[in-house]
């Protein structure tokens, strides 16, 4: 549906026509007349036809395919992490903005050609003004944007004080343009045509055995599972960050938490990590009929929507609550109640800006992670409403805290960070920032995060009618040594050790063991308080790579320290304080 044109999609549509119309006007007058006008007598026959590299440079479409490359090298690069549905606007953006310039140009320079030649300059400049800034030297970028701007006139004076522009320059840019551009769109149109064969082949496979058994009591708790995004182990805070979680950790026990002091995630992305825990089992089998060479991350979104717990759970008289906070990444369309809040821009957006000299606007850097900012705060306060609602409920709450962008300080003071950071982080982050600087806006804004659960935590407890489950999880950890392209640049160490703390029946709290993964976290509940009958599966960790997220290497051995067995025995739980071992006697 093409929508009203007094919205702005209908408005942007309409200037892009305009700037696309009168540049083909410009061409058409000065290539002699109209495109149907007829050849004068006998040229037809006494000239030679046109070689296919001189037809190649009639037209100079290099300033409109150089507006393109940016996004799609960015979705190149990206691909899986990135949809292509999300490429909409920034194409837009990219194509009205370099129209806009070449009619401009067009105008004062009354020649189609030498306006595209400074157009392409313009839009090369402007697309990679954040390449170039990021290359010099603090001091010096202020020049950056003047300097560019003089280039681009020197050249715009240069190219009118010529009759035409240069011999076989329009020809040269374009194949220039056309290597450029055509692998990315290769890849884009690849990605777009495999996604619903991909998608077709995951949905048998994301159904596990669900048996429906009736709870044991006829009050119900509420299960709340509680997602802090980048959230590691308090050994792994000592020894990378220098930072002693000790009193948070002491007051989750005082609170009747145990926690598990050996935990580590199974997978090292959010949505893979989600979908395994959600599933209750590893995401291998499940992907087979994709292939682990695809990087489309949406197969795996969707066993988000169709999670196994949630279906479980349903018949028993649960309803599926998401609490989102603004985060691109992770998209549920199937809660029954829903709080997805939705960031500002796509993070494809957010990194075109970043390339742009409007990454530099104080303003619009603000609004973003102000934005941001009230999304994790609202996500808090949405979260603390749920016990008022009468019916049984499950919870999934992600708060995309503390992971990067650190936008808060250590008492919930706003922190902005410097440029556009649209949710980058491992290697990909520190190219933006440095090591000392990623330690100290990551432990800051996990003092935040540490006021704020604890502040939440009691409220779920004190309004909760019937005394709740909650399982407070970190998806994966920190990244401050996490090479997105290379495993062996990797300290496997520091970005799957994650905080794991349970508020669950004695029954089940009896059976947790040190360090027991989020895979296992549901087949311990629902088997033992719900009464199915999940075996428990051996831990194991997988990482990939940005560009091959589901291509699963097995690092399990390489971790610093052994996992212990699955094999379903009863482990010994460290012991609670006496207050807090009598509210767990409650559940």
């Amino acid at each position: 549906m093409l929508g009203d044109g007094s919205s702005p999609d209908g408005r942007s549509r309409r200037l892009l026509l305009a700037g696309v119309c009168r540049v083909v006007f410009l061409i058409v007058s000065e290539s002699g007349g109209s495109p149907n006008q007829s050849a004068p007598e006998g040229s037809k026959r006494g000239e030679e036809r046109p070689s296919r590299l001189a037809r190649l440079g009639a037209l100079p479409v290099h300033p409109l395919l150089v507006a393109l490359f940016p996004v799609l090298s960015l979705y190149s690069y990206n691909i899986g992490e990135i949809l292509p549905s999300d490429l909409g606007r920034p194409v837009a953006f990219s194509l009205i903005a370099t129209c806009s310039l070449w009619a401009l140009l067009a105008a004062v320079l009354r020649d189609a050609r030498k306006s595209a030649v400074v157009a392409t300059a313009g839009a090369t400049f402007f697309f990679g003004y954040g390449h170039l800034a990021n290359a010099l030297p603090e001091t010096a970028r202020p020049l950056l944007l003047p300097l560019g701007l003089l280039a681009i006139g020197l050249l715009a004076w240069f190219l009118r004080g010529r009759r035409r522009a240069p011999h076989g320059l329009t020809t040269a840019l374009n194949l220039m343009a056309i290597v450029l551009v055509v692998p990315s769109l290769y890849m884009l149109l690849v990605a777009a045509a495999g996604q619903g064969v991909q998608s077709a082949a995951l949905q048998p496979r994301t159904r596990t055995e669900r048996p429906i058994i009736p709870p044991a009591a006829p009050d119900l708790p509420d299960i709340y599972l509680i997602v802090l995004d980048a959230y590691g182990r308090a050994d792994i805070l000592r020894s990378h960050y220098g930072f002693d979680n000790t009193p948070f950790l002491k007051a989750l026990e005082q609170r009747g938490f145990t926690i598990t002091p050996r935990s580590h995630s199974n997978y090292g992305q959010t949505v893979l990590s989600l979908a395994s825990t959600l599933n209750m089992t590893y995401l291998d089998e499940a992907v087979s009929g994709v292939g682990r060479d695809s990087a489309d991350r949406e197969v795996i979104r969707r066993m988000l929507d169709e999670n196994a717990v949630a279906e479980f759970l349903r018949p028993l008289g649960y309803q599926f609550v998401y609490v989102g906070s603004g985060s691109g990444e992770v998209r549920i369309t199937r809660a029954d109640v829903k709080l997805q809040e939705k960031a500002p821009r796509t993070p494809a957006e957010a990194q075109i800006l970043g390339l742009t000299p409007l990454a530099a606007s104080r303003a619009m850097q603000q609004y973003e992670y102000d934005t941001r900012r009230q999304f994790i705060q609202t996500a808090f306060t949405f979260l603390e409403s749920l016990p008022e609602r009468s019916y049984p409920k499950f919870v999934l709450a992600h708060i995309a805290a503390p992971h990067p962008p650190f936008l808060f300080g250590p008492n919930g003071e706003p922190r902005t960070p410097r440029g556009i950071q649209s949710g980058e982080d491992g290697s990909s982050l520190l190219t933006m920032i440095t090591p000392e600087e990623y330690k100290k806006g990551y432990i800051e804004q996990l003092q935040y995060v540490n006021r704020r659960v604890l502040a939440s935590l009691d409220l779920l407890i004190k309004k909760s009618r019937v005394p709740p489950i909650i399982i407070l999880q970190g998806d994966h950890g920190p990244r401050l040594t996490l090479d997105w392209f290379s495993m062996e640049r990797t300290d496997l160490s520091e970005p799957f050790s994650i905080l794991n703390a349970y508020l669950v029946p004695d029954q089940v709290r009896k059976r947790l063991w040190d360090s027991i993964t989020p895979v296992n976290t549901f087949r311990l509940l629902l088997s033992h308080r719900f009464g199915a009958n999940f075996k428990p599966l051996p831990d194991r960790v997988f990482y990939s790579t940005m560009r091959r997220p589901l291509d699963f290497v097995d690092v399990t051995k390489w971790l610093p320290e052994p996992l212990s067995p699955s094999d379903g025995r009863p482990r010994s739980a460290p012991s609670l304080p006496p207050r807090a071992a009598s509210q767990t006697e409650a559940r």
